[in-house]
């Protein structure tokens, strides 16, 4: 009678550990929202060097959650770009020396951010 209570405990146990590292990934990921999307970017890479006052070419690839419809980019807060676009390379104005932050945020066709989101700081000289 004990080992089927055993064998019980121990899947019940695993399904939990199962489950919180499910949701940790999803956590840790930057880039991930709660709807299963994400968003890569690939060029220029995290904390890099990029030229002051020249344009800047964002190169990012969207996996797209159920409702995502569209992305918002912008830089240092300001008003953001709608890019219907969701894999490419978008020309951002040229930077002025000093830091910067450039986030992708995936939308809804109303507008509504989704949750999945990336954000990449760069330093423009």
């Amino acid at each position: 009678m004990k080992q089927p209570l055993i064998i019980f405990v121990m899947v019940c146990f695993g399904m939990m550990l199962s489950a919180c590292d499910y949701n940790n990934g999803k956590q840790n990921a930057a880039s991930s929202g709660n709807g299963g999307g994400s968003i890569e970017i690939m060029s220029p890479t995290e904390g890099s060097t990029v030229a002051a006052n020249q344009p800047l070419e964002l190169k990012y690839k969207v996996n797209a959650s159920p409702q995502g419809n569209h992305v918002h980019i912008s830089v240092d807060q300001g008003r953001p770009a709608v890019v219907r676009q969701m894999e490419g390379t978008f020309e951002i104005d040229p930077l002025s020396p000093g830091e910067h932050t450039i986030k992708i945020i995936e939308a809804t066709s109303g507008h509504a951010p989704t949750g999945v989101e990336a954000t990449l700081h760069v330093r423009a000289e």
